[in-house]
């Protein structure tokens, strides 16, 4: 049996020209890399001048939040979790509160509570 090759695809797939494969732009430079976090830096702080501890925290949650490709589920959830403390940190979004739970009005608890303190 004669093989053919399929010639949809190169023999040499190392003389892929630039702008013929995949991804037309090529690599993402420097520069943009940076360009698209400080974006996100700016959008997440209201565009108000940062703190110095804030301009190392913040550029690496967007950096996180632009560039990490988390495989499992597990890593994902470490992903967000650790650019939520990281922006929470800087003091961009509210830190997690407690919860006051009180007992619900009328409950027999409630009811039992009052006799107590009465």
């Amino acid at each position: 049996m004669e093989q053919t090759h399929d010639h949809t695809t190169p023999a040499k797939p190392w003389l892929w020209k630039s702008g013929v494969s995949a991804n037309p732009y090529g690599r993402e430079g420097r520069a943009r890399r940076q360009q698209r976090i400080d974006g996100l830096v700016t959008e997440w702080s209201g565009g108000r001048a940062l703190e110095p501890v804030q301009r190392d925290l913040v550029p690496r949650a967007a950096e996180l939040f632009l560039y990490a490709r988390p495989r499992t589920i597990e890593e994902q959830s470490r992903v967000a979790n650790t650019i939520g403390r990281l922006v929470a940190q800087a003091g961009l979004a509210n830190a997690r509160k407690t919860v006051e739970r009180s007992a619900p009005r009328g409950s027999a608890l409630a009811r039992h509570l009052a006799g107590i303190t009465s």
